[in-house]
């Protein structure tokens, strides 16, 4: 996916794009656009044809954030996806960009152009706390210790485990102590959770393994367990916990008949409640 084997298509310029066409009342030539997102003034060298804009229009092409049409002069021209454009005029714009970007690529497009970097977010989230890489080099080396190989994850240049991890933090997927030098990874989704708790948890109150089963339904991400007994990876386990510490659901076991457990010690949790 473009979204992150185009090195230029970061989470900030994705959203300047979303931005820049939100404040266009009419459709913007796509000429335009470029010489907007990347003045020529600032180029290092100005005889040069813009390179960054056009990759980042790709990417956004690409998930569905914008669409190219033509205009009456027959120029090439871009527009907003509707949608966006209504979530973007909201006074919580930002917040309802992120999930929007963020249920486009980890559900909508889950199973066909954004499989594989979901499926590395899933990985990322599978590795357990106590051997979690303390390098950008070291996840590369860990992937493949894995078995799983960076070229058919097109994952072998440092610039796109860079983009991966951006894109993962944007999503709410991780946090990072350091993520100007891709360090001090924390496999964390539960800001991304967070964010769509209210969809995974209707009724407000359910057993354990139907919420797993229902989360891993609508974002195959977090299929990297089975629901059944002590099957919740580290990185959902450490979700978990991080909202009921915010208090935003309860967790707790009833009796013997309840057998799904939190991995990290142990500790079984038969029920979840949304709070």
């Amino acid at each position: 996916m473009k979204l992150y084997t185009t090195v230029e298509a970061v989470p900030s310029r994705l959203l300047g794009v979303i931005r820049l066409l939100t404040r266009c009342p009419q459709d913007l030539p796509r000429g335009e656009a470029i010489t907007l997102l990347q003045p020529k003034a600032l180029a290092s060298n100005a005889d040069e044809a813009p390179d960054m804009a056009p990759k980042v229009f790709h990417a956004a092409l690409e998930l569905g954030a914008i669409q190219e049409v033509q205009n009456e002069k027959g120029e090439v021209c871009l527009r907003l996806a509707a949608d966006l454009r209504d979530l973007a005029v909201k006074p919580d714009s930002s917040a309802r960009i992120r999930q929007w970007m963020s249920r486009r690529v980890l559900h909508d497009l889950a199973m066909s152009t954004s499989k594989t970097l979901s499926n590395v977010f899933g990985w990322i989230l599978s590795v357990p706390y106590d051997e979690i890489p303390v390098s950008q080099s070291a996840w590369k080396q860990r992937f493949k210790d894995d078995g799983l190989s960076t070229e058919d994850f097109a994952l072998n240049s440092d610039a796109r485990w860079s983009n991966v991890f951006d894109w993962a933090r944007y999503f709410g997927l991780i946090w990072q102590t350091n993520p100007l030098k891709g360090t001090g990874v924390v496999a964390d989704p539960s800001n991304f959770l967070e964010a769509f708790l209210v969809d995974l948890l209707e009724p407000h109150e359910t057993e354990i393994s139907g919420f797993l089963v229902r989360l891993q339904e609508e974002y195959p991400l977090f299929a990297t367990r089975s629901a059944s007994t002590a099957a919740i990876g580290p990185g959902l386990t450490l979700a978990l916990r991080a909202l009921r510490e915010r208090k935003r659901i309860a967790l707790w076991h009833r009796d013997d008949a309840d057998r799904t457990s939190l991995l990290s010690d142990g500790e079984k949790v038969g029920w979840i409640r949304r709070l």
